[in-house]
């Protein structure tokens, strides 16, 4: 019943809260997914000799995408690649770019700078701090986070 202690305790959870939500934001940006997009095609070209997408598919998401409402794309993370191909080929056929989530493991200098630009939010590969006892403000803010990108129009 204390209220220094409980202003106390608030002011930690709200300091914790932002630093959650800062490591957790996108800044989705246009000109690195441009730049990306164009070292990703020469890249690509050497590595394989065709990337095929059936013109239908690529219809089919462009109708959906008019909807208004987000897309979500289940890859199957077999490797890194599937992600980073589905944001090319949206990219290179004017389709919204979806955010991913990215492990926290991948924000490190440089390399985690040009993810977010491209669309990852980093997350804690453990949402919990141990077995049986759930982070609940974690929690929490992720789900937020993620309604509220939905609700912005951004696609995952």
């Amino acid at each position: 019943d204390d209220p220094a202690l409980f202003a106390a305790m608030l002011k930690r959870q709200h300091e914790r809260a932002v630093k959650i939500l800062t490591a957790l934001r996108s800044t989705f940006s246009d000109a690195i997914l441009r730049l990306a997009s164009y070292v990703m095609n020469k890249v690509m070209s050497r590595l394989f000799s065709r990337v095929v997408v059936h013109p239908a598919q690529i219809a089919t998401l462009r109708k959906a995408s008019d909807s208004q409402l987000p897309l979500i794309f289940l890859p199957l993370h077999r490797s890194h690649l599937d992600y980073i191909v589905i944001t090319f080929i949206l990219a290179n056929n004017n389709i919204q770019s979806p955010l991913v989530a990215a492990g926290e493991n991948l924000r490190i200098p440089v390399f985690g700078w040009l993810l977010r630009g491209l669309g990852a939010f980093f997350i804690k590969r453990r949402m919990d701090p141990a077995k049986g006892k759930k982070d609940t403000l974690y929690r929490a803010l992720l789900h937020t986070y993620m309604m509220q990108c939905m609700g912005a129009g951004h696609n995952f």
